[in-house]
Formats: structure tokens, C-alpha cells, sequence
């Protein structure tokens, strides 16, 4: 796996919101968080999960990096085209094994969990931001996910 340590990219950094846009909020540091709920909502996580989570913006930060692209521009001939990029960055850079060999489960909870994370980031740094945006449609995306994935009660909690 080749080496990307020291190219921090920075996440929200074309948010409307100021306090979102330079809270200083990096890749790494959302995986970290995202691995931590993890653990805490599964204590039996797979190291599968794991490791596609800590890899999963892998291909965001590092020469040649794509930079963390805002979701609504992920849609599209633009969304399409970064497909092809980011997973040609992975298997340069030999991530790719970490993240196509999950199970179904597995890929539900990985999603989960991004979204969980940057929604509980947003209410930390601009709570104002969760009126708009899709937060609230992210808020019950979540209600209805941790429901299917049997962890409503615990994650009700953090949101």
C-alpha cells in the first residue's frame, strides 16, 4: 500500500456553514470517529468494516487525490466520472482490497456510519445547519436505517 500519510484533506470545506466550512475536520479524523461508533454500536464489528472503514475517503487525500467532493456533485456524469478516478486511486494505491469485500451487512453499516459521523459533526460545529441541507432527511434516513440494522435505541440517543 502505497504511502499517504502527511496529505490530510480537509472535509467540508465548501460548506455555506462557516463554523462547518473551518472546523479543520480531516478524512483521517472522520475515519477515526467513524471506526470508534463502529466499535460502540457493534462490539463485534468485522475487521473487514473495520478496514473499509478506515480506508473508505482513502483515495480523497495524497498526490493525486481527488479532495473530498461535496455529495451533491457525486451524482451525475461528474459522479461518474469520479467513480472511475477514485477506484483507479485505490488500486494504485492497494486499497481497493479493503473495500469491495464486504458483505451486504457490512456495506449498510459502513454507510451508516459516514452518515452518522458528518451528521453529529454538523451538530457539533453549526446545530443552526441541520434545518436545511438534507440534514433532516439524513436524520431520518438514519432512525429508519439504525431501525433495520436493530440499533435504533442506542443511536436515537446521539442524534
Amino acid at each position: 500500500m502505497r504511502d499517504s500519510w502527511g496529505y490530510e484533506a480537509n472535509r467540508w470545506h465548501t460548506n455555506q456553514w462557516p463554523a462547518l466550512r473551518n472546523s479543520g475536520d480531516t478524512i483521517d479524523s472522520h475515519s477515526n470517529r467513524m471506526a470508534k461508533l463502529a466499535l460502540w454500536i457493534w462490539p463485534d464489528a468485522s475487521r473487514e468494516l473495520l478496514a473499509a472503514i478506515i480506508f473508505h475517503d482513502s483515495a480523497e487525500s495524497g498526490p493525486g487525490g481527488t479532495g473530498d467532493v461535496p455529495g451533491p456533485s457525486k451524482v451525475g456524469t461528474f459522479g461518474g466520472a469520479l467513480a472511475i478516478r477514485t477506484a483507479k486511486i485505490e488500486r494504485e494505491r492497494g486499497t481497493d482490497r479493503w473495500l469491495w469485500h464486504l458483505t451486504a451487512d457490512d456495506c449498510r453499516r459502513l454507510r451508516f456510519v459516514d452518515v452518522l459521523d458528518a451528521f453529529r459533526w454538523a451538530k457539533l460545529c453549526e446545530p443552526r445547519a441541520l434545518a436545511g441541507d438534507g440534514w433532516p432527511e439524513a436524520r431520518e434516513w438514519l432512525l429508519a436505517e439504525a431501525e433495520r440494522l436493530g440499533v435504533r435505541d442506542k443511536v436515537e440517543a446521539v442524534l
